[in-house]
């Protein structure tokens, strides 16, 4: 397990990203179920 450390910091990275990405994906398809 020697690249735990390693995809800690990449899962830092990406959870801004992820949470602006479903953010989206929530707008998106509240907009197409109107």
């Amino acid at each position: 397990m020697e690249d735990e450390g390693f995809i800690n910091s990449r899962d830092q990275a990406t959870k801004p990203f992820l949470t602006l990405h479903t953010q989206l994906l929530a707008m998106i398809i509240s907009v197409t179920h109107l």
